[in-house]
């Protein structure tokens, strides 16, 4: 872990520091561990990402942004004119399946993208829109508590179960 430590690392270190030691179970080497990889997305996670994708893919409110806009196939020829970038699921799930995000920021991003693209072509008031704010919150409530590790996995499972 090499980090150029600046006056604002050193206070954001100690605060982080703060939080882990109120946990009774306060573990020194996953600090570190998380301390270090901090920014980076590592394979786990990305398997931990593509399951909670799958899992969004199932519920019936996620069909409309499953694949790519067409807008020839779906008859909205405006679409590319309003949506500068657009996203889906197949994109996300090809980008993790390729590791092309090298940080979590980026994959939350682009999944953020699908709903802030479903707001801005259809309206807040819409069913398409609805039906992603739905999504999202299936979304947020699983990526939330994503673990960095296996072994952070099974702490918590062991913090849930004592």
């Amino acid at each position: 872990c090499q980090q150029t430590f600046t006056l604002y690392k050193l206070v954001s270190i100690y605060e982080e520091i703060r939080y882990f030691t109120r946990n009774k179970r306060f573990n020194i080497f996953l600090f570190l561990n998380n301390l270090c990889m901090k920014g980076k997305f590592t394979k786990y996670q990305i398997d931990k990402c593509m399951q909670i994708i799958d899992k969004v893919v199932q519920l019936p409110v996620s069909q409309p942004f499953i694949k790519k806009v067409d807008p020839l196939k779906d008859g909205i020829r405006d679409y590319l004119d309003i949506i500068k970038t657009p996203m889906s699921f197949d994109v996300i799930k090809s980008k993790l399946s390729s590791y092309s995000y090298k940080e979590m920021s980026e994959f939350i991003q682009d999944v953020e993208l699908i709903w802030e693209n479903a707001k801005t072509y259809n309206g807040e008031d819409s069913e398409v829109y609805l039906m992603a704010r739905e999504a999202s919150l299936y979304f947020n409530k699983h990526i939330k508590n994503l673990p960095n590790s296996v072994e952070e996995e099974w702490i918590q499972k062991l913090q849930k179960i004592s």
